[in-house]
């Protein structure tokens, strides 16, 4: 075999995909990367798996000679990296792989290509437009549960209309629920698993235009250079509608962009640091919401103008950390909703944050421990 490709156009794909591979498993074949470069077509066809979610990438290489192998997929990735060529040439005699660029040559071992699992992606009969996946992820990520005993809770779900996507995540105390407008061409309800949806958002850019169905149990994206599937949560995820549509929720204030960036940076730099953080407190006086949060190495407050339209003198406690993360899901002026016992909604339009609220709580300070003049001098 003996292979001329771009060595950018390798590391790129290469790095894609990286994060699939597991760095730990039974299977050693596993661990790599299957190469398959078949001369007919000119393609080069990487595939990577952990059995329950897979991706295989295509690009064009100049094939002189076809052939197949597995090879450590981390070896591979910083071989590709640290060398300085434009080009690499690969050549597999059976036994090493060599891999040359410019005046450099690695020869590595590698495996079989048959004995590399049976990876079956299917490819479903119908396909909707997606766009916007690094967003729709960024954006979820935070609030997605950890807790397996609610499988349905520990993925992204996906609501796909004719012309918007909606995404949305739930831990029971808050959740993140964002749309893009797309022309998707149908409807589609899916959740997926949180990790499977960060490689896929590994692998691709915010503006590719991917296509998505199901097929034997799986969801598929499909791009004109990959094909990616994941299995599918089935447990049906939460009515995102009622959860947004509370009947005692109000409008109580609108805050500016630069304002609400103030707003959880304030909280931010204490809930980052410290073993013990306290609930922020946030209070709505008449022109501005009073923020305060202490941890056991420091405290801070901020009033942050605000135009309030109701809930004057309502204060209410929060989880700092949650609170935060606010910031991935709203990043431009936004509205403040508050219901009758304190959960409060935060929107811009196109996402929106709900946080359920806490107890007030008061954080233990570290005491230090101090030895007596007279048992020191013992």
């Amino acid at each position: 075999m003996k292979v001329t490709i771009n060595r950018n156009v390798l590391f790129d794909y290469l790095k894609s995909m990286i994060r699939i591979v597991p760095q730990t498993h039974s299977q050693m074949e596993l661990r790599g990367f299957l190469v398959e470069c078949n001369e007919d077509d000119g393609f080069m066809y990487i595939t990577a798996s952990n059995i329950e979610t897979s991706i295989k990438r295509k690009f064009k290489a100049n094939i002189e000679e076809g052939g197949s192998f597995v090879v450590s997929a981390r070896m591979f990735l910083n071989v590709t990296d640290c060398m300085s060529g434009d080009n690499i040439i690969l050549e597999y005699n059976g036994k090493l792989l060599g891999i040359k660029s410019g005046n450099c040559r690695y020869d590595i071992p590698v495996i079989e290509a048959r004995n590399y699992p049976q990876i079956n992606i299917p490819y479903p009969d119908s396909l909707l437009k997606i766009s916007g996946i690094c967003g729709l992820y960024s954006k979820t990520s935070a609030a997605v549960s950890s807790d397996d005993t609610k499988p349905a809770l520990t993925g992204i779900h996906l609501n796909i209309y004719s012309d918007t996507v909606q995404a949305a995540s739930c831990d029971i105390h808050r959740l993140a629920v964002t749309e893009n407008k797309c022309e998707c061409g149908g409807k589609l309800s899916v959740t997926i698993p949180k990790q499977s949806f960060f490689y896929l958002a590994s692998a691709v850019e915010d503006k590719d235009e991917l296509q998505i169905g199901i097929s034997d149990g799986k969801v598929v994206f499909v791009k004109p250079d990959m094909l990616f599937s994941t299995r599918i949560i089935y447990e049906p995820f939460l009515d995102i509608s009622r959860l947004l549509e509370a009947k005692d929720k109000k409008l109580v204030a609108r805050v500016k962009a630069d304002d609400m960036q103030t707003m959880i940076e304030t909280v931010s730099m204490i809930a980052n640091f410290g073993e013990d953080v306290a609930p922020v407190t946030m209070k709505f006086n008449e022109n501005s919401i009073h923020i305060s949060v202490e941890s056991t190495e420091a405290s801070t407050e901020v009033d942050v103008p605000a135009e309030i339209t109701d809930g004057a003198g309502r204060e209410f406690y929060y989880n700092a950390k949650h609170f935060t993360d606010m910031a991935k899901v709203i990043k431009t002026e936004a509205d403040i909703h508050l219901t009758n016992g304190g959960i409060l909604y935060v929107s811009n339009g196109l996402s929106e944050y709900m946080l359920v609220n806490t107890r007030k709580r008061e954080v233990k300070r570290k005491v230090k421990k101090t030895v007596s003049k007279a048992k020191k001098a013992a």
